[in-house]
This record gives C-alpha cells, structure tokens and sequence, in this order.
C-alpha cells in the first residue's frame, strides 16, 4: 500500500494542477476521462516494471526508512528489569565513529574497561532513541511486542469497514426511499424508465444494473424543464456514471485515511457533473444553452450531497453551481494544442507514477551483466547434490515448454528432500532397503514433490503431468518409491549469457558433457528475489554481446596489425604393424561426413604417434574379444621426447572441437619441446587429409564479442579470433606493453567466461611515489622504481580490445562506497568495524604510516532465523586503507598496493557483523568470528552454532542435524557439554543425530579426537560421551566407531610389520595402507566363555614403484596395490557387559567363508587361539589372586589439574593417549611415546598412581597393554612380552615369552600380578660380525683430531668430545662423545672414523632400569682390528665381560662374552 499512496499522490497532485492550468481551454469530458487513471493506480496495485525515472526509484529511501520505523518493535508492558546501558557509537572528530567513545572523551587515552554484555546496541548519532531488544526477554513479554505497521492496519481495516456499513447504509436507505415513493411516468421517448418522486431534493439517475430517472414533481409538471433533465440524465447514463461513481465510492472505503483522495472524489464529481453539461447541451443544441441553464438554476439545490452516494444527484455546492453556469454561459470551445499538451503531460506522468522502484540491488533490462552471470553459475547452479538447493540443476534434465509440462521422472530421478518430521518416509527407506542394500532405495513422498513443485514452479504435484511418473514404483497412496544406481545429475552447466525482460530472465547455457548443445532456459523472478523454472528448450548458440563496464576505457589496442594464420596441411607417413601399446582413440569427421578413428599409440620404436588408424576392430579368438587383425595407420605427429618428463599414452589426450573459425575437428594436447603444455587443433578436410588449424597454449574458446563466433585466448596472453574469414591471433601482452609504457610485469592473466573479459594482473611503475633522496627499492628490486599492483579488463569488440580499469563506477561519501545498500545501522557498524582495524593497523605497522580509510563493501551473507520469529544477519565488511608513504610497501610486508595507494590490509578483528534483528531494528551482537572461513562452511556453522548457544538466542536442541554435527566436530567438548546440561531423557535423541549424519567420516574423526584426548571433558560431558560410546556399541545396525579404529590399528600394524621384514623405508616402495571399511562376520556369545565378535576387514599397500616388488610380492600387486590378503583379515574382539569391545588379535584365514561354513571357522579361530593365544581360551578371566595383593602406591598432588600438569612433563609429548572411567570417580589414562606404554590411575581429587607393565629387552621399553574394565569389579590388564633375561644357571642370555597379567581392586586398592610364560630359549649372548652402518665422517683426519683436543669445546652434529680418543698412525680412529640437550648427561657414543674417511657407530653397554650408557674399561688397535671392553656386571651379567672386536677392513663389530 505504500507505494499505492506514493504515486497515487504525485498523480492526484498532478491531475489537479492540470487541471487548474487548463481549466478554460480543456474539455471537462477530457478532465473527467483524467481522473480514470487515479482510479486505476488506487485499486490496482501492480507496477509495471521498474524504470530509473520511476517516482518509487526516487522515493526508495524515504520508503526504505519509513519501512523500517514502522517494523520497529514497541512493548505495552515496563520491562521487569533495567537493561544494560548500550555501548554508544559516536561520531569523532572529522566525521568519523570510534566505537565505545564518548562525546568529549580524548581518543587517544586508555580506554575504561565496562563489562561485556551479550549484545551491543548499534545506533546513528542523529537517530530517535529505541528501546533495545534483548535476548533475555521472556517469551510473554515477546508475546505483547507489536510494530507501529500492526497498529495501523488494525487501525485501517477498522476506518474502512465503518466506511463500507456508510455505504451500504446510505445507498439502502436511499433505494428503499426511491422504490416506496416512486410513481411511473410514460416516457415513450425515453429509453430509460421515468419515475417521479415526492421528497427528492433533485433529479437523479439511480441503479447499477437496471438504471432508471427519478424526478421531482415539479420537473414532470414542466415540459420544457423535463425535457433538459432528461437530456441531462442519459447523458449520465452514457458515461457509466454509476459505476464510476461506485468505483469512487470503493476508492474512499479503501483510502479513507488519505485526504488527497477526498479531494480528487470531490473533483471527479464535479467534473462528472460538468462533463454532463457538456454532452446534455450537445444533444439539446446551442439554441438551449441559456434555458437549459435557467433550468439547473431552478433545480439544484445548493448544498452537499452525500460522497457515498452511487446515484447522480444535482446537488451541489456554491461554486460548483457558479463554474457549472460559467461552463454552460461561456460555452468556449477546448484548444487542440492543450489537448495535445495535456496528453503528453499525462503520458510522462504514467510512466512516472506506474512503474515500479529500481532498488540499488535490482538489475535493469537487458542483457545480463557479467556479475548475473556468474550469481547462476557458481549459486544458483551447479551446487552440490546434496545441498538444499542442488535439486535446481533436475530442473535441467528434460526439456519443457512450461512448467506443467516437466517429466517428474527425470526431475525426482535422484530423490527429493524429505522433511524431518515424515516418520512414515523413514519406515519405507529401512522397509525397502534392509540393513545392508547396495542400491538404496530412495523414497519420495507427494507432499515432498509437491512442496518442491510449488516453490520452483508455482505449481502443484497434481497440476502436472501424472503420466511422467510410470517409471516410479507406488507401493502405497502418498508416495513413491525408486531404485537405481546411477545418476541423471547435470553436475555442472555453463551459462554463457542472458536477458532480461520484466521480471523473466532467459538464460543461454550448455552442459559441460556436451559443450555444442544449447539450451534456452527462462526463468521468472519472484518479489522476494527468489526464481521460477518456466521453460527448457533446446536453441541455437546465441548472438548476445557481453554488457560493457559503467566506466570508459582507458586504453584502446587496435587489433589491425594482428598476424594471419594460416591452416598448415599436415604430412602423413604411413606405419604398419608397429603398435606396442594402444592409448585413447576419438571417432572425428572430415568435412564430407566421413568418419575417421584419431588413435594415440606407442610404436615398437618406442616413440608415442598420433596417427588416423585404418584397422577396425573386429573379433578374434573363440572368446568373442575383439582386437586388430593388423595395424595400419598414417601419422601426423610424434610426440617429443623429453627426459625430464614422462610423456606417457595417458598424458597425450584427445578432445573434438566444434565450429571453431569455421572448422570442427579434435585437439591433441601435450607438451612440446620447450616443455610447454600445448594443445594443437586439426580439422579434416574431405579425403581424411589432416589440416593443422592452430597450435597454442591450453585456451579457453568463447564467444567473446557476441558475434555467434568463438574467439580462443590462452593463459600467455594470446588471443585468436576470426575477421572476413580469416584467423588472426594478437599478443596481448606485446600489445598491452605498447600502449602502457609504465607497465612493468605482466603476473598472470585469464579469460573470464562470465564476464567475457580478459582480466590481467601485474605491476606498473609509479615514479610519482619515488621518494627524494631515498635508496629503498620495491620487491621487483628496481632502485628508484616504486610500483603498483594493477588489474586491467579487456574487452573484444571484433576490432579491438577495450582496457577498464574498473567494471563500476564507485564514489566514496563520508567513508562509504556508493555501491553499499545495506540498513543504517549496519553502515554505522561497518565503519565502526573498518575504523577499528584502521586503527590497528597503524599499531602493528608503524613503519608503514596510513592516513585514510574506507569501507568499500556490506554484504549480507545469510539469516539465521530465532524460534521467537527474530532472526540473526550475518554482513560481510570489506575495507581498504590508504598508505602514506606507498613506496614503503616493503615495512607491511609487500602487501597488495593499488595504483591509487589503497591496500586491504590486515583486519585484526573478524569482517563479519552479526545483528539481532527485530522488525526494523538491528542489535549488534559482540562476536568475533573467523577470518578464514564464510558462510556455509562448516566452520562458520560451528561458530555460528557457538554464538547462538552462547548468546542465548538457542538451545542446543534447537539446531538443525547439519549444523549440530559441524558444532560436534569443531568444539566436541562444549557440545558434549551442552547435551550433558539437558534431562538425560533428551539425549539419546541428539547424540543420535550425531551417529546418524549422512556422512560419518565427521563423526569418526570426532570420536578419533574424543578417544586420544578425552581429558578436555567436565565430568557432566564425560558421562554422556559415555553414552554415546554405549549407544554405539549397541547399534547392531553398523559397524561401532571405536572397532573401525581398532581394525584401522590391525591394518597399520600389519604395514608396519610388512615393511620393516621387507627392510623397506616407510615411503622408499611403499606409500601407506588403505583398508575398504570393517564388516561383522560372526559373532560368538559364548566362545569358551567369551562372548567374541568377529569382523572382516579388507586392505591394501600403496606401492610407488610396482616395478622394484619381488617376483612373489608382484604376483599380488593390481598395478600400485599389493593385496597380501585377498580373503581380509579377521579381527577379533570380545565383547563387555557394557557393549565395549576389547581387541584380542588379527589373523588371516583364507579359504574359509564364515557365512557358508561356520563351523569350520569357528575351528579355524580355535586353532588361532590355541597357537597364538595359549591358555586363554579356557583360561582367560583366570583368578589370579592366588598370591596375597600388594597395597596399591599413590601420590597426591592435590587436584585433577596438577595430576594432568605433572604427567605431561614427565612422559612429554605422546603420540597416543586415551581416558577410560572406572567406578568411584577413577580414571584410567594410557599414554603411548615412542615405542614406550604407560598406564596411570587418577582420581578427580588429584590421587594417581603409575600401574605396573612389563619392561622388556632389559630397556625403559614399557609393553603395550590390552585393558579389561569390569564394572563394580576390578581393574584388570595384561600385557605380553619377548624380553632377554640372564641364565644364572649357564651364565648364558635366556629369551622367555610371556603374559603378564594384573588386576587392581578398586574398592582396596589391592594389586595383583601373575606370569604365564609360553615359551622359553636360552641364547648365548655373544653374536657373530656384524656389518657396521657406514657413512661419510664430515672432517678429515686432521680436522676430527683438532676438533677432539680443542680447548673450547665446539658442537658437531649435537655431540661434544669428552676427551677420549684412540688412533692408529695415519689411519683410524676412535673417540668418545657427549650428546648434548639431552636431560641426562651420561649419554654418550663411541665412533670409529675408518683411513678411508667413512665413520660408524660403535655399540655400547645400556644399563637396565636407568638412562646411563657404559663407556669402555679399555680400548686398543691392532693390526687390523679395534678391540674394547665393557663391564657386563653392570649390565645384570656379573663376572662376565662383554669384548667386541671391529674388523678394520671388512667394517663389522663381532662380541663374545668373557670372563671378568
């Protein structure tokens, strides 16, 4: 309605002052015609479409503004609360706002800290106060707000219902009088009937639809006068004139409030009347003006008739009554020429008052601009499938002429979003696809289909074309169901131009499979910007020029000197019988229509051809399997051979181009000699003759002048295009350089297919920034040459390229850039925000001195809506700063200068404003969200997600799956936090949420995360962590997270294993390991008293070079996989009361199918157990309290947090940790460093213990332990061991395996230890020579002995000498060193430097149970040999010496163990 009352009143204010202009020159039947249009623009309230000269264009602030009063909010109730005083924003000196500054506060002193409130009030200096809206409002209080537009439509629905019972009243009342008084006159003459009425004040015309004249007895008893009020009522009669009085009557019920439409229903009135003179004197004549006159001054009564009166009474007013008799006295005829002006007047004045507003975001008619373009290609299409909006590119997948007529087949082939809240859809999607189903099912409710219908094409499901949906199962009334396992996705479309008319767009595009084919889709735009598929039909390549910048160009490159190329024929050599390996192939056409086979081909030469093969395939051998009877071909091109790139048949690829200057044909692409990558372009003319069209870089080919003709441009600025039938091609870059002497690098540069520009980057010199008398260079190290970062557009005309520096014309005001069109208060907040980082970046710059800034965009990103019907809008803020002193670019780190000295600067607080929106009123909210990250990635949902729940503005329970998951996988901590702080009833239902997301590599990686550092969780977090970890083990539906990871440890393991026999490095052959995802395969509820689950996993080693495997290893390789076990591996697990899962070991058993021969697996498992795992089958859960428990030691370190301070400087970094909860308040930590294991038992109140492992190899190596929690029970774990112990019986080394196993009781504290030795074989300690490790020393000999008696000790390679050493004459030597920043400082190594300049490392004594490492008792050289002595005693050895004995010439270490 505003815009209603807008231009109603510019054209009512119009009409009367062409009225008053032309009042003694113009018709009144003109005057009266003028007055049909304000009635149009009143009861119609349609513009046509929007215009720049439009009054609503120019009217748009002020409506904006009144739009946004009137949507503010009012309360009619106090608050029960003072709100917190709003942070004020207030305008600094010059103009400019300084957030948290008050009026006459020195800027530059410390500010005062205020406590932080949740929402900050943003407001403009000269703005009405408003009373802010907060978060903590109570929902009652909400409930009573209202909207200044609220109160004035209950106000306006309750005038215009009054003036409707006036209405109707009045005109009853008045028919009712008319029907009861009424006495019929024969009127033969008359066409209409004749009634006289007693008590009429005059005579009138009455009646809609059946009119008829009433007249006073007065008139009846006077022929003459009769005669002229019957002239003068069929006259009213002819005009319509009750309905135009009705329709007047209708304007005053609607606009009852308006006062300029009761003036313009008392002109039209008075006009009717004087327009009804006029045609009454026409058809009496000229001969009874004056009695006619004297009539109607007999007549009419002077006063005021009734404005709701539909019937045409002759009352009037005083003046009326004068102008009438005027009119009718003067009798002066209307001039043409005001007729004509009038006519002009009231044109230029329709075309003001009907069309609507051009807002600032509204783009004019025409052709699309570059940046409509690119808004289809990049957001509202092509987005991924799986997007709410990702259904826009089915709307593409048939053709149609309009909406009705879409194949809903094709449009629902791949789904349909389903609501959340269809329960029943979810019951048929687990009905129809079981637990395990490889093509799941996709279920498509009507109402799903229909809710997509309505919003893309305003139409129904049941206004479509039913019989569309035959290839759709139906298994029951309201939905559909379909099985397949392909897709119909138009994955990506390119869309090349488009137009606009009105509110239809027409798009131009093709998809990217199939680049030649157009299609012409339109559109059409809904008011709230959103838009409606309309039709889909295939067209001919459109001739559609791109729109040209707002600015001109600063440059112009004549393209008049551009090189001729011309088409090369291409020699053929013929090849027979030379194929070795066969690439791509591609079918082409010469330009008779003859078809052709282009094949890529190594020859038995070793050379890759490209050549047109003549031999069709046709089948050979009894199997059906096609190949060449022979090999025969004609080549045209031998691709280089380059040794530093692997030119292979897979790098050499084919493609077919079409319609390109006038050919169509294929390319070849591949790199040349000059290592170029470069894409050649042949056509075949008629007789299969090749013909070399163009050879280039890699280009784009596009329309870029709109000629219908593709021009090709490539990346090192070329460009080739077509004129009067003959290619030419341009260097841009020699071009450009010409005419911009200043130029000084050309970076990089691209063809832009939205915009159908050639954008250009680089440098430019600025000798006006150089600087007197200073030395500084810029960062292209040109002394004296300061420079500039450029951007250049350039545009192809057909003759020439045009050069803008700027697509849009932009000015700045107060700061602002005229392109911003955002709400005031988020303009005073961007400039808060922009003044803030300015400000900042004078801090952390202070080399590099600013002195101006600006905010160059506000954007809004999204809008969250609240469940209180507020919403939350999130703006972009761009920003740039002038630098004083551009040369010292440098001092800001060689940031992005542009030719004008702006730079955009480091913004140190977040580019995001995030408001509270509440009607018309916008509340600032204190966030800082990231930088690197936007709207719609899932790390901005998640903070997102952290400010509302923080805020207040949501409840965790609130946020949608989406959301919730990407909030679980950034703060998992605060969301397990936030679930544990609601009833336990409702967390089944979000944890679920969490396990249920369609994509549960999110969740796994969380839980991978939650498993190795879980010490981040509250107590209230941890139990429902918990819970979750239950609610996953007891899902039978899937495979639980926490055996994905163990299975994931049983493949890793076997890699490591794998590689370390095979003496490999960890990537030297082999890249890493991949396993397919785990599957149960059996499970065992009682497998000798273990309840044991079974899952299958299946793996694979990446293998770099295939080429290097052993014969046995290549036999399992799939080109660069190596499957060594092609059944899986099986991994086996026993399963707690409580669901967890404990694994017990891995193992292959191929040949065996558990699902077909179960009891031969389970043997198989059995006889695993028995070899690998002897005594647990039976035995396991053994009592091993068999001995009396030792008391448990604790330490106490006072609280939770000093345990965790502590440990973390005693073990330092780890690799894996994990927390497990155990009865009464307990923790179980397990940390992993290096090869290394440790278990701590820790209590919230600060209480641990470090629990006993086995060390084995006589080192500080702590054996990885496997964890069995018993709920209400004991703590028990176990650990198995390979460790060297000494044989006081044979003085000999003893290797003795075992099971270590403890249990802790949790109520006593009682620790229990038992052994189960498997098996045992002693060993003597000495070994036989062994080959040194060898490598270049580094010093000579000379150097190594002045390194190892200096004076000043000097650090080489972190080691110190310590002043030991041994040497031959001229030849080896051996010396001790010191590590150096290591905690202990008895580490040392002994190294021995060969006459040939090699060194090794020497072994030496490491004592058990300590960090100290023995250094020899005595050492000496031989003849040829280096012979040294280490005191076993130490070593757990006593009487024995270890005596190792270094061959010189073969380089080995050999040891025998002597006595002391």
């Amino acid at each position: 309605m505003k815009e209603v009352l807008i231009t109603s009143s510019v054209l009512i204010l119009a009409l009367l002052a062409l009225r008053g202009i032309f009042r003694r020159s113009l018709s009144r039947r003109v005057q009266y015609a003028l007055w049909g249009l304000v009635a149009l623009r009143l009861l119609v309230p349609v513009n046509l479409p929007a215009a720049q000269h439009s009054v609503l264009t120019a009217a748009e602030p002020v409506r904006t503004a009144i739009t946004e009063r009137m949507e503010t909010p009012h309360t009619l109730q106090p608050r029960q609360t003072a709100p917190s005083t709003p942070e004020p924003v207030t305008p600094a000196p010059g103009g400019e706002t300084t957030p948290g500054t008050a009026p006459g506060t020195d800027p530059g002193a410390d500010p005062v800290t205020t406590p932080a409130t949740p929402v900050t009030p943003v407001t403009e200096p000269a703005a009405d106060p408003v009373t802010p809206v907060t978060p903590a409002e109570t929902k009652d209080t909400a409930a009573l707000r209202f909207t200044t537009a609220q109160a004035l439509t209950a106000l306006w629905l309750t005038g215009a219902a009054a003036m409707a019972l006036w209405f109707l009243v009045a005109n009853l009342r008045f028919a009712r009088f008319l029907r009861r008084n009424r006495k019929p006159l024969a009127r033969p003459d008359c066409p209409l009937p004749v009634y006289a009425v007693e008590g009429i004040p005059s005579p009138c015309l009455a009646g809609l639809f059946r009119p008829a004249v009433y007249l006073t007895p007065a008139v009846a008893e006077d022929a003459r006068r009769e005669r002229h009020v019957l002239a003068h009522e069929l006259t009213h009669a002819r005009h319509l004139d009750p309905l135009w009085s009705l329709i007047r009557c209708l304007c005053l019920t609607v606009y009852w409030f308006d006062p300029l439409v009761w003036i313009a229903a008392h002109a039209s009135r008075s006009d009717c009347e004087l327009a009804c003179d006029e045609g009454a004197l026409r058809r009496l004549g000229e001969g009874e003006r004056i009695p006619y006159g004297e009539t109607l001054l007999s007549l009419i009564p002077v006063g005021r008739s009734d404005p709701m009166l539909s019937a045409t009474t002759m009352t009037a007013g005083k003046r009326q009554l004068r102008e009438r008799i005027r009119r009718i006295a003067s009798g002066s005829r209307p001039a043409a020429m005001a007729v004509f002006a009038v006519l002009c007047a009231v044109s230029i004045l329709c075309a003001a008052t009907f069309t609507g507003a051009v807002s600032a975001g509204q783009r004019p008619e025409g052709t699309l601009s570059g940046a409509e373009i690119q808004y289809f290609n990049e957001t509202f299409f092509n987005r991924d499938l799986d997007e709410p909006d990702g259904i826009r590119n089915y709307f593409l997948a048939c053709e149609y002429e309009r909406p009705e007529d879409i194949d809903l087949y094709q449009l629902f082939y791949c789904g349909v979003p389903v609501a959340a809240d269809d329960t029943h859809a979810e019951e048929l999607r687990l009905a129809e696809n079981g637990p395990d189903a490889s093509c799941p099912t996709d279920i498509l409710p009507v109402s799903a289909m229909d809710d997509v219908l309505r919003q893309y094409t305003g139409k129904g499901f049941q206004d479509m074309d039913m019989t569309t949906l035959k290839g759709f199962d139906h298994p029951e009334e309201g939905y559909y169901t379909h099985a397949h396992g392909d897709t119909n996705f138009a994955t990506e479309i390119q869309v090349f131009a488009g137009e606009r008319e009105g509110d239809t767009v027409t798009l131009y595009y093709t998809l990217l499979w199939a680049p030649s084919d157009w299609h012409c889709l339109t559109l059409q735009e809904g008011e709230d910007g959103g838009y409606q598929f309309r039709s889909n039909l295939p067209c001919e390549k459109p001739a559609i020029a791109p729109r040209m910048p707002e600015t001109e160009p600063v440059l112009t490159l004549s393209l008049a000197d551009a090189q001729v190329v011309e088409p090369q024929r291409v020699e053929l050599t013929y090849h027979g019988d030379d194929r070795a390996e066969e690439g791509g192939g591609l079918i082409v056409r010469d330009e008779a229509g003859e078809e052709y086979t282009v094949r890529v081909y190594r020859a038995t030469d070793g050379k890759i051809y490209v050549a047109l093969e003549h031999t069709d395939w046709v089948p050979t051998g009894n199997d059906g399997r096609t190949g060449y009877v022979s090999w025969e071909a004609d080549c045209f091109l031998t691709v280089p051979e380059l040794p530093d790139i692997s030119q292979t048949l897979g790098s050499v690829k084919l493609d077919s181009f079409r319609d390109l200057f006038g050919h169509s044909g294929f390319t070849v692409q591949y790199y040349d000699e000059d290592r170029d990558l470069v894409q050649d372009y042949y056509y075949l003319a008629e007789g299969s003759a090749p013909y070399l069209l163009l050879r280039t870089k890699v280009g784009v080919e596009i329309d870029l002048d709109g000629d219908g003709v593709d021009e090709l441009y490539n990346s090192d600025g070329f460009l080739c295009f077509l004129r009067d039938g003959q290619v030419y091609e341009a260097d841009v870059k020699s071009l450009l350089q010409a005419a911009w002497p200043d130029l000084s690098f050309w970076d990089w540069s691209h063809l832009d297919r939205n915009y159908r520009h050639i954008e250009v980057s680089g440098f430019v010199r600025m000798p006006e920034w150089d600087e007197p008398d200073s030395d500084e260079t810029d960062y292209l190290h040109e002394p004296g040459g300061s420079i500039a970062d450029f951007s250049r557009y350039l545009y192809f005309d057909g003759e020439s390229l045009q050069v803008y520096r700027e697509l849009q014309s932009v000015t700045y005001t107060d700061h602002l850039a005229s392109t911003v069109d955002v709400p005031s208060d988020v303009v005073t907040a961007a400039k808060a925000r922009t003044l803030e980082n300015y400000n900042a970046m004078q801090e952390d710059c202070p080399g590099f001195p600013i002195d101006d800034w600006r905010v160059t965009g506000v954007s809004l990103e999204d809008t969250i809506p609240l469940t209180d019907g507020r919403s939350l809008e999130i703006y972009r803020v761009s920003g740039s700063f002038h630098a004083t002193y551009p040369a010292r670019r440098a001092e800001a780190g060689n940031i992005w200068l542009d030719e004008d000295g702006w730079f955009s600067g480091r913004t140190r607080r977040s580019p995001y404003l995030v408001f509270l929106a509440d009607g018309g009123k916008r509340l600032l909210v204190e966030s800082d969200l990231p930088n690197d990250s936007s709207p719609g990635a899932w790390s901005f949902d998640a903070d997102m997600a952290e400010l509302l729940l923080k805020q207040g503005y949501a409840e965790i329970s609130d946020l949608d799956q989406e959301t919730l998951v990407s909030y679980f996988y950034f703060h998992y901590y605060d969301c397990l936090d936030r679930i544990a702080q609601l009833p336990e009833t409702e967390w089944d239902a979000l944890l679920n949420s969490l396990r249920d997301y369609s994509d549960r590599s999110y969740f796994k990686d969380t839980m991978y995360n939650l498993l190795h550092s879980p010490s981040g969780l509250t107590e209230d977090a941890a139990k429902c962590y918990r819970r979750l970890l239950y609610l996953e083990n007891s899902d039978e539906g899937r495979v639980p997270i926490s055996v994905e990871f163990m299975c994931d440890d049983a493949v890793r393991e076997r890699y490591d294993a794998f590689c370390a026999d095979l003496g490999y490095d960890g990537g030297a052959v082999f890249s890493g390991w991949q396993s397919y995802g785990s599957v149960r395969v059996a499970d065992y509820p009682d497998f000798h008293g273990l309840h044991l689950e079974v899952y299958r996993v299946d793996y694979f080693y990446s293998c770099v070079f295939p080429e290097l495997l052993p014969d046995d290893l290549r036999a399992k390789a799939k080109g660069d996989r190596v499957i060594l076990s092609p059944d899986g591996a099986y991994v086996f697990f026993e399963v707690k009361e409580d669901l967890h899962r404990v694994r017990l070991g891995d193992t292959d058993i191929p040949g065996i199918d558990p699902a077909s021969d179960p009891a031969a697996f389970r043997k198989a498992l059995e006889d695993y157990f028995r070899t690998e795992h002897p005594g647990e089958i039976d035995g396991l859960g053994q009592d091993i309290r068999t001995e009396p428990g030792v008391p448990l030691s604790l330490w106490d370190r006072g609280s939770h947090q000093a345990v965790e301070d502590y440990f973390a400087s005693y073990i330092g970094a780890y690799q894996t940790s994990s927390t497990q909860y155990l009865d009464g308040g307990w923790e179980l930590w397990t940390y992993q460093k290096d090869d290394s294991w440790y278990l701590f038992l820790v209590s919230q109140d600060g209480r641990c213990a470090q629990l006993p492992l086995p060390v084995y190899d006589g080192s500080l190596r702590y054996a990885e332990p496997a964890t069995d929690y018993q709920s209400g029970g004991a703590l028990r774990w176990e650990a198995r061991v390979d460790q060297t112990v000494y044989s006081t019986a044979t003085g000999n080394l003893a290797q003795e395996s075992g099971i270590y196993r403890y249990e802790l009781d949790l109520d006593t504290l009682t620790l229990y230890e038992n052994f189960t030795p498997t098996e045992s074989a002693e060993k003597d300690a000495s070994f036989a020579a062994q080959p040194l490790d060898t490598t270049p020393c580094g010093k000579s000999r000379e150097e190594l002995l002045a390194w190892l008696t200096a004076e000043d000790l000097e650090l080489w390679w972190d080691q110190l000498p310590i002043g030991e050493y041994w040497e031959q004459p001229d030849g080896a030597v051996a010396y001790l060193t010191r590590l150096d920043g290591v905690p202990h400082t008895d580490q040392y190594q002994l190294h021995l430097r060969f006459s040939d300049g090699t060194s090794a490392e020497l072994p030496l004594g490491y004592v058990p149970y300590g960090y100290t490492v023995l250094t020899p008792s005595s050492a000496a050289f031989t003849d040829n040999s280096f012979t040294y002595d280490i005191d076993a005693s130490e070593l757990g050895f006593p009487g024995s010496v270890y005596r190792y004995t270094v061959d010189l010439t073969a380089k080995t270490v050999a040891m025998t163990v002597v006595p002391a």
